[in-house]
């Protein structure tokens, strides 16, 4: 018989709880051939003893008080389809079903969202033009312990979308911020560029004045990495105008319409995607890639094969040299042939030199008596 104290609070300390064990026994029955071994179940009883008592009250005050403890919601970050409906994830209707709110940067355009899924919640909106208000309000409906999906226009949160104000509010508060991973334009447009993308710029939508705008390309003109930029369909042409004023040859990629049944991918240089728009007028939404500065200079789409990385890595983490960036080799001894005097020789032209020639030839032939005398006389 053993007596154990059990710590819980609710209950009067003192009480008693009372168990009772059997051991098992073993037994072991030899045979002439073999040993074997039977034990029998553990049996294990519980008994409590008369005075154990429960404080209904103070028992039911505690579970009140619990349920009364303040729980914080969780924030969704939720990607949605770029221009095809069949895109979107499992886990994303599943997370805008079970959402007490789904927060949408236009209204029309998140109803329409839930009407093709078939999806009745509560609507709230949150875009530029009101997100400093809108924010605290989101705040406290995640701290009262309501569920939100915060959902853009298209494809996936926070880039270039506003609602980074709200997540990083939900963290500062330790609410709990999960993605739900989807569809991008960037990494679509990325994978069908034919451009490096192991490293890459998203510089997201450029300035609306001409005038700031060249200013940023140029910027970006000397980027090493692959430059990304979003913008509205209407100004497809200005930003190819403006890009060819700065990096004409530089080899770039359009991507219209992605994902949808009408997609087009253009490559070219900047001045040949140009030519092409200005004549086209393509009003649809778009995105722009241009291979970065010394891609370039290494020649168009130039990508290091695999050995030739693994023996310049060491040098690259020594120097502390960029990916892309190549490392300058040491200059090449001169040749012989390449030095002042055969250039020289060899820029001469061919005539001239054959006259040369045949003049040296002649005046060694053809010397003088005197001459050989005088020759022969000194050598003496």
């Amino acid at each position: 018989m053993n007596s154990t104290l059990l710590p819980w609070e609710e209950y009067e300390r003192g009480s008693d709880v009372q168990y009772e064990e059997h051991q098992s026994s073993t037994h072991i029955e030899k045979s002439s051939d073999t040993k074997v071994l039977q034990e029998e179940p553990q049996h294990r009883e519980f008994v409590a003893s008369e005075h154990f008592t429960v404080n209904a009250p103070q028992l039911h005050r505690a579970t009140k008080e619990h349920k009364a403890l303040p729980k914080h919601g969780t924030l969704f970050i939720v990607s949605t389809p770029i221009g095809n409906n069949d895109d979107i994830s499992l886990r994303a209707l599943k997370t805008l079903k079970t959402a007490d709110v789904v927060v949408g940067e236009e209204g029309k355009t998140a109803a329409r969202l839930l009407h093709d899924n078939r999806i009745s919640k509560k609507l709230e909106e949150l875009n530029e033009h009101n997100e400093h208000e809108q924010t605290p309000r989101l705040l406290q409906l995640l701290k009262s312990g309501k569920t939100l999906a915060l959902v853009s226009d298209a494809g996936t949160p926070l880039l270039a979308d506003p609602g980074a104000q709200l997540v990083r509010k939900a963290i500062e508060a330790g609410i709990s911020v999960r993605a739900v991973p989807g569809v991008t334009s960037i990494m679509a447009a990325l994978t069908t560029s034919g451009l490096p993308m192991d490293s890459f710029v998203f510089a997201g939508f450029l300035s609306r004045e001409p005038a700031e705008r060249l200013q940023e390309l140029k910027r970006l003109a000397q980027e090493p990495r692959t430059v990304v930029v979003l913008e509205t369909p209407y100004r497809l042409v200005p930003l190819l105008e403006a890009a060819r004023q700065i990096i004409p040859q530089r080899r770039a990629y359009l991507g219209c319409n992605l994902t949808m049944e009408s997609e087009t991918h253009h490559y070219g240089t900047v001045s040949e995607l140009y030519t092409k728009f200005v004549v086209s007028r393509f009003k649809g939404e778009f995105v722009f890639c241009f291979e970065g500065l010394q891609t370039s200079q290494q020649g168009a789409f130039a990508t290091p094969s695999p050995t030739s990385r693994r023996k310049e890595e060491p040098v690259r983490r020594a120097k502390d040299i960029h990916p892309q960036q190549p490392i300058a080799k040491a200059p090449k001894k001169q040749h012989a042939a390449n030095s002042a005097t055969h250039r020289k020789k060899k820029n001469k032209p061919r005539k001239a030199r054959k006259n040369a020639s045949y003049t040296q030839e002649h005046h060694m032939t053809h010397t003088s008596p005197k001459e050989t005398t005088s020759l022969g006389e000194s050598a003496i």
